[in-house]
Order: C-alpha cells, then structure tokens, then sequence
C-alpha cells in the first residue's frame, strides 16, 4: 500500500489529514508514508473515486464543483432507501476534499416520487429527441460549409467574368 500512495486516497482518523494520492507532491507522499509507519492505525486508505460535479455558487460565479452523494437508508425489519440523502461538495475551486471538517460543505437532495415517476416515462424520448437535434445540428452545420463553399465559387466566376475595365 505505502508503495501505491501516488493512486490512493488516505485519510487520517478524525478527518484532519488527508492525503488524494494522483493529486498530490512526492513531498506530500514521502510526509504520509512517514506519518503512516510511525502510527498505522490512525490511517484509513482507499481507491480514489472519480467524483461527480454539480453547479455550485461560489466567489461570485457558478462552478463546477466536485460532490459525492451520502444516501439516507432506514434500517429496522427491513433496510429501505429513502429518496434523497447529504450531498457533500468541496467548495474550493478544482478540489476532491467534501469533508466538512476541512471546508466541505453540504447540501440536502431530496427526490421527489413523482418527478421519479414522471423522469422514467420522459427520460427515454428526451434522449433519442436530443439525438435527432444533434444530428439536426451536424446536418446544417454540412449544408453550411458547402452552400459557402458554392457562393464563394459562384462569385468568384462572377468576378472574373466582368474583366477589368479600361
């Protein structure tokens, strides 16, 4: 493990020191495997996660800032999902940190059953509609260049065909 640091992700008990191994220094690296020989039980160590990004307000502007989805699940006879649950946002510009404890911060989301229901019937046709556009799109984009590239023929032949004058 202390030999793959450069690809993973290592935080220390209590969520204080955290080490996100493909983004971080040789210094840094060489700091935790020190810090994890001389205490090894106060590390947990994981495979970094490719975060998801949500648009987030933040000095001023929106950005897209990294965010990992904490579900809500109720255990009692049965474990059930609830729909919703804390999603957690790193709000420094370009940073994987969500933890609160050091400047994460939090936002509830909350799925709505009808909207669930309704997405399920809608999503399917919206998909293949946005396909359509899309080639809608690259069609005209075609017909664009060689209509230009027609009209720029045209005039040209225009042009030499009234001579010069003199």
């Amino acid at each position: 493990m202390l030999d793959h640091l450069n690809e993973l992700a290592v935080n220390e008990s209590g969520g204080y020191g955290m080490l996100i191994g493909p983004h971080s220094s040789q210094a840094e690296r060489e700091n935790f495997r020190r810090r994890i020989r001389a205490n090894p039980r106060n590390y947990i160590v994981q495979p970094t996660l490719a975060l998801s990004r949500h648009p987030t307000y933040l000095e001023g502007g929106l950005y897209g800032c990294h965010i990992d989805l904490r579900p809500y699940t109720l255990y009692g006879d049965k474990v059930s999902v609830v729909p919703g649950g804390l999603t957690r946002v790193a709000l420094r510009k370009g940073s994987f940190v969500v933890n609160s404890s050091q400047g994460g911060g939090s936002k509830d989301t909350w799925v709505l059953r009808e909207l669930a229901r309704m997405l399920s019937r809608v999503a399917p046709p919206l998909y293949w509609m946005a396909r359509y556009i899309e080639r809608a799109e690259d069609l005209t984009r075609l017909l664009a260049v060689n209509f230009n590239a027609l009209l720029e023929t045209q005039l040209q032949s225009a042009y030499q065909g009234l001579g010069t004058v003199g």
